[in-house]
This record gives structure tokens, C-alpha cells and sequence, in this order.
């Protein structure tokens, strides 16, 4: 029941001959007949990568960016001991117009002689070729290689080793020297690797100063196939805890460089730290920033309100608004009077910000709304989000009384494993659930009546509600599947 008495009714497909309603599946939902759709299992909203498309209606979207100058790199490959089994083997070689040309080479049985294998060079191809890779480490199963190219020899410097350091420091912006560098063997990125992110080396390994162009930072280690990420000079931005605007630029205030964290979500993706387009940096994986971009002196929390809580925020209907709303004015207007004019809450109320709190936002947490932690309460705070008809009791942004249930009406009917609300299909609830790196995501109804949560940018059945007025009568009928109420419309 509602709190002004009336009792909401969950659509479960067209009544049999005898008037049972008992359907399950496809035959619960509304088809693409009755919404005037392609398909009857259809989107939430016509894109996902805006936390605006959490909503029943929306407006303002501001879309999420990614992307540095980041890139991949390994100091030594990993291979498998299949891969590398009877392959070209060579103690010895010749380079020559570009290419390595191998002495004595023959084919190796990797099984029987992997302990014997250190040390010589190994290549796919039979005679010559222009890279080959020398032989590390082995084991039974995995071998550990340096590639060499380009008449590279193992005896060059930074071949085997590789010169890190912690920080740098230049004189004149253009030269830059590694602070108290560690020399490590390349063959012990294997154990020590992760160690490192978040340091700098030069671009030829074994210098301790290089020109900023060879200048580069690790930002991520990922230790399954010995790869790292890097930055290069280009993206050696500023990130600031704050801001100012004036006269159309906004500065940054509090920086730190290289890389965003916790508290430094503002970039101007520059070094200088000004600029008349804001970017704030949400989320980062593997060194790869998700950001949006802001104007107008705006910062994070403009842009949260424009995009869930202003007074404009109710403009555009979503798709399932419309392919709800066409059901009901084919079939329902004749009704209208029978039903009330309930609060169906789209509650768009934030529970964890995630990386979008700019003071203490964990770059690497997702946003979740209210509904991920509010099981059962079913008080919809805002008026923004009480979709109504009449402006009175809500937002009275509704042409018709019509809309989905609620993850909190859902808790509340599931019991016992079991829910009066389980049709045999998925079908799209109401409630914002979170907002995922770039991916907006809705509370729905499983096939067994329990909650579940997608991207609206997914496919699901619609199972519309009303909900009957106060003072209602029946005419027949015990409220079972077989036998439903008969709603006396002569009252």
C-alpha cells in the first residue's frame, strides 16, 4: 500500500479467456505491440556513459573522457614453455644490413635441455631475422628473454639493467637528472617489479640523466606478463586539490604532478595549470585517468547537481518513460480515475561519491546512489525524484500515473527465497544503482523476484505499475493468479 492509502498493482500481461492471471516470461511483460517498439525487451536509456541516464527523465549530461600519453612496455618476456619448444637456438651471430644472422643454429627440444638453455639466443625464425632474444632464466614451464634489435648486443649498456629513481630534478626544463637512482638486473623485475611504480627512468635504462622527451614514469605494474605502464613528458601534468575562476580561466590551487590522487582530482591536462576548460579526474586504472571536462567556473559538485538535482533536471523523457507512457494512453486513460496519484521514486540521492568527492574521492572506488545501501525504507527524499502527476505531493513532471517499482518495494515482497513479484523474466525497476567508471547502472527484478542491477544501456522486460485509489471495491475474486480481484469500475 501507499502512504495515502491506495495499493500498487504490478502489470503481469494480458488476462486469459477465463480471466486467470497467472502469465510468466515473455507473456508478463509489456510486448513491443503494446510500447510501439523493435523489441520487447528494451534499453533503460539511449546511452549509459552519464550518470544523468540513471534517470526517468533527465537534461544536463556531462560525458566522461579518457586517455594520456600512457603506454605499455616490458623489461624482459615471459614465454611459455610450448611456445619456445623446438624453436631456432644459437650461441653466436652476425649483424649485418639489419638483420641478426645466426651461427650454428638448431632446433631444441626446450624439455629435455631447458637447464642448459641460459645464455644463448633463441628466434622463430630458421636463419635470420631482425630481432632475436637471449635466454635469461628458465624453469620446466616458463622461460624469461631480453629482446634485442636494431644490432643491439647483451654486453650494451641498459640491456640487462635498468637504472629507476623515486624523483628528478631539472635546472632548466629541458635536462633531467634521477635523484638517487637503483641500478636493478632486469632478470629481477620478476619478484621486485611492483616495487616501482610511480618511478621514473630515463628512456636508454641506464642513464641517470636524459632530455625530458626520454623522460618517463611508471604508473602501472602489472606483474602476469611483466608489462608496465608509462607516462611520457607529454602527459607530466598538474593536478590541483582546488581551483579559482576568474575573467574565464580557471587556476589550480594545491598541486601536485605526474599523477592524480585522492585529493588532487583537478587537471587542466597541462603543466602550467591554468586553462578555460576544466577537466576533474574521477577514476584511474592502470594509469589511465576517466575524467570529465567543466566550463563556466563550475567544478565536481555543479556538475553532480546539474546532472541529478537541479531544478531543469526532468526534461528529457528516458525510453522506457515513453514506451510506458504509449502503453498507458492506448490502454489505461479510461482508469484514470480509479487510480491514485502516487510518488514513484527515481532516487538519484548520492551514498558514496566515490572517486567524484574532490577532498576524499579513492580514485579507484565507483559512485553508488542511495538505493545501494537503502533496502526497505520507501520515504523518497528530494522532490526532484517523486515522479508525479500533480505538482502537489511531487515533482509533477508525469503525463500519466504510471511507473516501475522500486528496489525497497522489491526487498520488501521478496521472502523466504521467494517473491510474489518473480515472473520468469528480468524486468527494469526504478532505483539508481551506481555509476561505474562509465557505465550507468539501474536496480532491476530478476526471473525469481530478486534484485539484480545493469546498465540501462542493457535489455530488459517492462512490468509497468499503478496503483489503485483509496476506497476501491472489488466486485469478485480472492487476489490469487487464478482467481484475481475484479475491480468494480461502477463505484
Amino acid at each position: 500500500t501507499t502512504d495515502t492509502g491506495g495499493v500498487k498493482l504490478l502489470y503481469n500481461g494480458v488476462p486469459s479467456s477465463d480471466l486467470k492471471c497467472a502469465n510468466t516470461g515473455d507473456a508478463s511483460t509489456l510486448t513491443k505491440e503494446q510500447m510501439k517498439t523493435n523489441n520487447a525487451n528494451i534499453i533503460f536509456n539511449p546511452q549509459y556513459d552519464s550518470m544523468a541516464y540513471v534517470g526517468y527523465m533527465y537534461n544536463t549530461r556531462y560525458l566522461p573522457n579518457n586517455g594520456n600519453n600512457t603506454f605499455s612496455r616490458r623489461f624482459l618476456n615471459e614465454e611459455d614453455a610450448g611456445y619456445i619448444n623446438n624453436q631456432t637456438y644459437f650461441e653466436s651471430y652476425e649483424f649485418k644490413n639489419g638483420n641478426y644472422y645466426f651461427i650454428n643454429p638448431k632446433k631444441i627440444d626446450y624439455a629435455n635441455d631447458y637447464q642448459n638453455l641460459v645464455g644463448k639466443y633463441v628466434s622463430w625464425i630458421p636463419e635470420q631475422e631482425h630481432y632475436i632474444f637471449y635466454v635469461l632464466k628458465t624453469t620446466p614451464n616458463k622461460a624469461y628473454l631480453i629482446e634485442l634489435n636494431d644490432g643491439e648486443a647483451i654486453s650494451d649498456p641498459g640491456v640487462l639493467t635498468v637504472k629507476l629513481s623515486k624523483t628528478v630534478s631539472s635546472e632548466d626544463n629541458v635536462t633531467y637528472k634521477l635523484e638517487d637512482p637503483v641500478t636493478i638486473n632486469k632478470i629481477d623485475w620478476i619478484t621486485e617489479g611492483e616495487k616501482y611504480k610511480n618511478y621514473y627512468y630515463c628512456g636508454d635504462n641506464y642513464l641517470d640523466t636524459c632530455s625530458k622527451d626520454q623522460l618517463h614514469f611508471i604508473t602501472e605494474i602489472i606483474n602476469s606478463s611483466y608489462t608496465f605502464k608509462y607516462l611520457d613528458y607529454r602527459s607530466f601534468y598538474k593536478y590541483g586539490k582546488s581551483y579559482s575562476y576568474n575573467n574565464g580561466k580557471y587556476t589550480l590551487i594545491d598541486t601536485v604532478e605526474i599523477m592524480p590522487d585522492d585529493s588532487h582530482h583537478y587537471t587542466c591536462l597541462n603543466e602550467s595549470g591554468e586553462c578555460s576548460e576544466l577537466s576533474y579526474v574521477y577514476y584511474s586504472s592502470e594509469g589511465l585517468p576517466y575524467y570529465i571536462n567543466l566550463t563556466e567556473g563550475k567544478g565536481i559538485d555543479d556538475a553532480l547537481n546539474d546532472m541529478l538535482n537541479n531544478d531543469n533536471v526532468n526534461k528529457t523523457d528516458s525510453t522506457i518513460k515513453k514506451a510506458i507512457d504509449t502503453w498507458y494512453s492506448n490502454n489505461m486513460t479510461d482508469y484514470t480515475s480509479y487510480l491514485e496519484d502516487t510518488v514513484w521514486c527515481n532516487d538519484r540521492s548520492i551514498f558514496d561519491k566515490g572517486g567524484w568527492d574532490q577532498l576524499n574521492g579513492n580514485l579507484t572506488s565507483i559512485l553508488y546512489f542511495n538505493s545501494y545501501k537503502n533496502l526497505t525504507n520507501l520515504i523518497c527524499t528530494n522532490k526532484n525524484d517523486r515522479f508525479t502527476v500533480n505538482s502537489t505531493n511531487g515533482n509533477g513532471a508525469l503525463t500519466y500515473p504510471v511507473g516501475l517499482i522500486t528496489r525497497q518495494e522489491q526487498n520488501l515482497a521478496y521472502s523466504s527465497s521467494k517473491s510474489p513479484l518473480a515472473s520468469r523474466h528480468d524486468y527494469w525497476g526504478l532505483s539508481p544503482s551506481s555509476f561505474s567508471i562509465n557505465s550507468t547502472n539501474v536496480y532491476s527484478v530478476d526471473l525469481n523476484g530478486y534484485e539484480s542491477s545493469y546498465s540501462v544501456h542493457n535489455t530488459l522486460g517492462v512490468r509497468p505499475a499503478i496503483s489503485l485509489r483509496e476506497g476501491a471495491e472489488y466486485s469478485s475474486g480472492d487476489g490469487s493468479s487464478d482467481y484475481p480481484y475484479l475491480i468494480d469500475i461502477s463505484t
